[in-house]
């Protein structure tokens, strides 16, 4: 009865505004509610099928369903099993072995025997943990001294054994220096997205500064610098005395 009187109140052409706004209704119920005018107009479809000569209790309609987020054992494991896959992998490193995940999985498996996590699953935990599936290293990559570096230290260290043997009370000077460029700066800084602001690099170099610093027990942070000219090539061969 109330689906009758409303389409005669749309369709009533005597009284066109009423009719205009019967006729704009479910917009204006859709952009209360919050949701599109096919929505509105599904819910009043279905109240109309549901008109009926037996008296029922009215249209039914269900709600949507709140989505919940679904916990996955498999992967959302705790801080301390966590710290326990890490620890095999490392493991792995320490044998020699190359950690794959499913030996990894294996491995974490005798250890906690409750875990039913596929390959998958395992593989997902290991990337959450930051670890990356990469090419191995070549074994090639090592640190390794200069043998003139490695000869001066044992010249070193058996002068200052000679001196303390001989009860040398003269004061042993440690000496160092360095070099920088004039118009040395940083490369990189932060700035905004269109390099409107900040500092310009400078185009070139510019002269060699020579730094020398020296310390021990009787002075201490003793520092001196001086520019270079740039015809030479390199400040080793310069002669300090003339500074």
């Amino acid at each position: 009865m109330c689906t009758i009187f409303f389409k005669k109140l749309a369709n009533d052409k005597n009284n066109p505004v009423v009719a205009t706004f019967f006729q704009k209704s479910q917009e204006m119920t859709a952009e209360t509610c919050g949701v599109s005018v096919g929505t509105v107009k599904r819910i009043t479809s279905e109240g109309a099928k549901s008109t009926t000569a037996e008296p029922v209790a009215g249209p039914s309609f269900t709600s949507p369903r709140k989505s919940y987020k679904r916990i996955k054992y498999a992967t959302d494991i705790d801080d301390f099993d966590a710290e326990i896959v890490r620890r095999t992998v490392h493991e792995f490193y320490d044998k020699g072995q190359f950690p794959t995940s499913e030996k990894v999985l294996t491995a974490y498996q005798q250890k906690l025997n409750s875990y039913k996590g596929s390959r998958i699953s395992m593989w997902r935990i290991l990337k959450s943990l930051h670890f990356k599936y990469k090419k191995c290293n070549d074994g090639r990559r090592f640190l390794m001294e200069r043998n003139d570096i490695v000869a001066m230290r044992v010249k070193f260290l058996r002068k200052i054994y000679d001196l303390r043997q001989n009860n040398d009370t003269r004061p042993v000077v440690y000496l160092d220096e360095t070099w920088v460029n004039q118009n040395h700066s940083r490369g990189t800084i932060w700035q905004n997205s269109e390099n409107s602001e900040g500092l310009k690099v400078p185009t070139g170099k510019g002269g060699r500064i020579i730094i020398c610093h020296a310390g021990s027990s009787a002075f201490e942070n003793e520092f001196y610098k001086f520019p270079i000219n740039s015809g030479y090539c390199d400040y080793k061969f310069i002669n300090i005395n003339s500074h």
